[in-house]
């Protein structure tokens, strides 16, 4: 019995380390998402590249400059900053 309690623990604390490493990911992402600035070059999501002209008042959309043409683009399409 004993060896099934301890395969069962070991089994919670990867659980819960997964869990734990998920939330951490979750934050630095919408950490990033609200620190992003006009002017900030950045990468979609679809590998387009282009500095941030406008972002909307609500934080959900924003205007990338690519060469000059604009674009639209949701929040969450942007993937990094060059």
């Amino acid at each position: 019995m004993k060896p099934m309690l301890i395969m069962l623990l070991v089994i919670l604390l990867c659980i819960f380390i997964c869990f734990v490493h998920k939330k951490k990911q979750q934050k630095e992402r919408q950490d990033f998402l609200n620190n992003l600035q006009p002017g900030d070059a950045v990468v979609t999501i679809g590998g387009l590249h282009g500095v941030i002209s406008e972002i909307s008042s609500d934080k959900k959309k924003v205007t990338l400059d690519c060469e000059g043409a604009l674009f639209d683009f949701d929040q969450q399409s942007i993937r990094t900053k060059k």
